[in-house]
């Protein structure tokens, strides 16, 4: 009788974390990324039997990587494991006092991780007391690190399509740097944050930066000085701009000026990989800028077609589905793709685009459901058509 009672009570708890998890999911941002789920030695079975969907994995474009560190300052762990199909990414951003205690446990999960020859899956050996979730938006995995309900970080994986990630290691890492308020460096400035680790044969990199403490004053210096003053072309914070309310970015500020479409307004979540961030009803826009690797169409599109619920299909087929749209005099490859019929007029819907240029593989992407991304359409196209590439971007 005892011992049916503890199975009930354990039961409950499972049913209810699993409630807790399904309610922060968006339903159009869920999607599978492969066709198996990341797997662990210690915490999946030998079938890869898919973990539970992560409920504070942000699927597609992540959100400022240091929001939520008040005044804690700021440190990344990352990876970079190349691969002639698709370069992997291990990443994680907390505080530093949390995350410089797991450097040692962050290098001996990436020494494990082994690589399928497709480069279409990998397993790993989590450290002691860690635990993971599956797929989900661009993450082929979430690591929690530590104990169920005590975590303090988690770390993504995400592999992008196009290998040759090796040679991309100096615009990673300065993109990185950038998301924690520092200035670039150079090719010998690298040695600095990043060590070469041997992954299963493979030359990888693991990279390590501590971002400036913050100086109290909002918001931080772009370059990372923490004086409190304003990057060029900011605009002004007046008295109704606070932490919570920052002021609308201008649409000429940055690397790209448009003009933006009647109903959109700036989106709070701007920040981290987003470099524009709008928000015309339930749409989500977004502009992400990449490196090369990330420029397979056929890879971004199937990854797409699964965000909506569609199969993946050949890439005749998505050349069949792509139109050229004009973005700033060039071509760029533009898709639009609804989830099944079935699911109704909420279905999920993506309208995206993509171009490179300036050595960037750059991403103009409209999501939400169905009858809020139509009425859009027109609008996001003419949006497209309005962008311009400041000098230097």
């Amino acid at each position: 009788m005892y011992q049916r009672l503890i199975l009930l009570t354990l039961l409950t708890t499972l049913t209810l974390l699993a409630a807790c998890e399904q309610e922060n999911v968006s339903q159009y941002k869920v999607a599978k990324v492969n066709d198996s789920p990341a797997s662990s030695s210690n915490t999946q079975p030998a079938d890869n039997t898919a973990q539970p969907a992560a409920p504070f994995a942000g699927g597609g474009a992540m959100q400022n990587p240091t929001a939520g560190l008040g005044d804690a300052q700021p440190q990344m762990l990352g990876a970079i494991i190349p691969h002639p199909q698709r370069a992997w990414f291990f990443k994680t951003v907390g505080a530093a006092e949390e995350v410089s205690k797991v450097v040692d446990q962050f290098d001996a999960l990436i020494k494990s991780v082994k690589i399928t020859p497709d480069g279409a899956n990998a397993t790993w050996t989590l450290p002691e007391g860690w635990h993971q979730h599956g797929a989900q938006g661009m993450r082929y995995a979430t690591i929690l690190v530590g104990e169920h309900g005590n975590e303090k970080l988690e770390i993504t994986v995400i592999p992008l399509g196009g290998g040759g990630a090796a040679s991309d290691v100096l615009a990673n890492v300065n993109r990185w740097r950038g998301q924690l308020s520092l200035p670039p460096v150079d090719e010998a400035g690298l040695a600095e944050t990043t060590k070469q680790v041997d992954v299963s044969g493979v030359e990888s990199v693991i990279v390590n930066i501590v971002g400036p403490k913050p100086s109290g004053q909002s918001p931080m210096a772009a370059n990372g000085s923490g004086d409190g003053t304003l990057p060029a072309g900011h605009p002004p914070v007046g008295a109704g701009a606070t932490a919570a309310t920052p002021a609308a970015p201008s649409p000429n500020a940055g690397p790209i000026r448009y003009d933006t479409p009647e109903g959109w307004t700036p989106a709070a979540d701007a920040g981290g990989m987003r470099l524009v961030s709008l928000k015309a009803g339930a749409a989500d826009i977004s502009v992400v800028a990449l490196p090369p690797i990330a420029g397979d169409v056929t890879a971004n599109v199937n990854r797409w077609r699964g965000q909506v619920g569609l199969t993946e299909v050949s890439a005749e087929d998505i050349q069949k589905q792509t139109e050229v749209v004009k973005i700033d005099g060039a071509d760029a490859a533009y898709v639009d793709l609804s989830g099944p019929e079935s699911a109704g007029a909420d279905r999920p819907r993506i309208v995206a685009a993509m171009l490179p240029h300036g050595g960037q593989i750059w991403f103009f992407k409209m999501i939400g459901p169905s009858n809020a991304v139509g009425p859009q359409v027109e609008a996001f196209k003419q949006w497209l058509g309005s962008i311009h590439f400041n000098e230097g971007a």
